[in-house]
């Protein structure tokens, strides 16, 4: 009798460490890039921002000019499921993400995978703005 009480704790205890091993492997792998740019004096800051494929990402875009701005990276985020929060209104198109607006003082989060290593642009191009950046996702 004795022999079969105990087998219930051991059982129990294998089960409680197995869990805390898959667990801590979890959330190796529910790591976050976390980035933000900043839209000051019709420039971005950084403007070179640099990601790792197949890891999500969070990307906060905060605008602190006083006049709206847009964030495009159509080559970027083609096909690429994104969402959108916060202060910025998307506009999709049939590729996908087209543009980000983002009015002054507001924050816009944006949520995504990237897959492809490479150089993507993103940019502004609002009449007279003219601002640009790039993503290099590795």
């Amino acid at each position: 009798m004795r022999a079969r009480s105990l087998s219930v704790p051991i059982a129990m205890i294998a089960s409680a460490v197995f869990a805390v091993i898959i667990g801590f492997g979890g959330a190796a792998r529910a790591e976050t890039q976390a980035v933000e740019i900043t839209i000051s004096n019709f420039l971005f800051a950084p403007d070179t921002v640099t990601l790792k494929a197949g890891v999500p990402a969070v990307l906060k875009i905060r605008n602190e000019d006083p006049a709206l701005h847009e964030f495009i990276a159509n080559e970027f985020f083609n096909g690429m499921d994104v969402a959108v929060s916060g202060g910025g209104s998307a506009e999709r198109g049939p590729d996908g993400l087209a543009r980000i607006l983002i009015e002054k003082n507001l924050i816009a989060t944006v949520r995504f995978t990237p897959t492809k290593p490479g150089t993507y642009v993103f940019r502004c191009d609002l009449p007279g703005h003219g601002m640009k950046g790039e993503f290099v996702v590795q």
